[in-house]
């Protein structure tokens, strides 16, 4: 599921961010005078930009496309990285709060959230990614709308490679979909459920792209789902072990009471969500709606 932001709520509040958080510091009067150099720079090679579009403009990729990458003198790279290293941990925490998601949009794999320390101090585990790299768009490093918020994981990997897939408008259940398959070609679905035969080192994980993927994201995710086979493992025996009348059943005597649909029993059978408005809400949600389409089960 892709990231919804409204726009009014990112800049109202990225502002607060920039005016309440950073620039009310110890060092407030040297990252103000970063702030106004920077824009002083942003006039001066861009004199017929809109410099309010470099800071809040949700039409980044245009503005990547119209001006391409550009190399910055060493003095401004330096204000710039002062001034996202005192705002990436504070809007880390507010987009969590705007956006309401709790699982990294890349990978779907881990958790994003914020939380209280001992002293109540809000912390995040969220990083975020400059979708276009820093080193080669630095007039948008500071865009609100080019940050993402991923995992630690996930940042590193992706570093400056390009990615088709953005969070804010696409959602990567459109780029590809999980499918599994036995290692023993002869074995069809229906035979191992036959035979309740359900060791995970006979399953090998696939992605089938319905769009092509960046070759280092489908290595990537490929690499990082194949130590999930025990996962299917446990969803062909939870097949076996609940067939599709008793889940029927269930929901002919508790729907009203207990589920809003079907896929909800799913759900908790397989102990996370299985619709696709929901895989942001809980790690491996994609991975687990697919294989359950792929075995029938939704």
């Amino acid at each position: 599921m892709r990231i919804i932001l409204k726009k009014e709520n990112i800049i109202k509040n990225f502002r607060y961010i920039v005016y309440n958080k950073v620039f009310k510091t110890e060092k407030t009067q040297k990252l103000k005078k970063d702030f106004i150099e920077v824009i002083k720079y942003l006039k001066k090679i861009f004199p017929n930009q809109n410099i309010h579009d470099f800071l809040f403009s949700d039409n980044i990729h245009s503005l990547a496309t119209t001006i391409g990458e550009k190399s910055f003198p060493n003095n401004i790279k330096d204000r710039i990285d002062n001034l996202y290293n005192k705002l990436r941990g504070e809007w880390g925490k507010e987009i969590v709060e705007i956006t309401g998601i709790k699982v990294c949009p890349y990978c779907n794999r881990n958790y994003i959230f914020n939380y209280k320390e001992n002293n109540n101090n809000l912390k995040t585990t969220i990083e975020l990614d400059h979708y276009f790299p820093k080193s080669k768009y630095p007039y948008l490093a500071l865009n609100p709308y080019n940050l993402i918020p991923i995992c630690h994981t996930c940042n590193k990997k992706k570093s400056d490679e390009s990615f088709k897939i953005y969070p804010y408008k696409d959602n990567i259940d459109d780029y590809f979909k999980f499918k599994f398959k036995f290692v023993n070609n002869e074995m069809s679905k229906e035979d191992i459920k036959k035979y309740s035969f359900f060791d995970e080192k006979f399953i090998e994980i696939e992605i089938e792209e319905k769009t092509s993927l960046d070759e280092w994201y489908k290595e990537y995710i490929e690499g990082l789902y194949a130590e999930h086979k025990d996962i299917i493992s446990e969803m062909l025996l939870r097949e076996h072990i609940y067939p599709e009348s008793f889940i029927q059943e269930l929901y002919n005597n508790y729907g009203r009471l207990l589920f809003n649909s079907i896929d909800e029993i799913q759900g908790l059978i397989h102990c996370n969500y299985v619709e696709k408005e929901k895989i942001n809400k809980r790690p491996l949600s994609k991975f687990l709606k697919d294989i359950s389409e792929e075995l029938g089960l939704i």
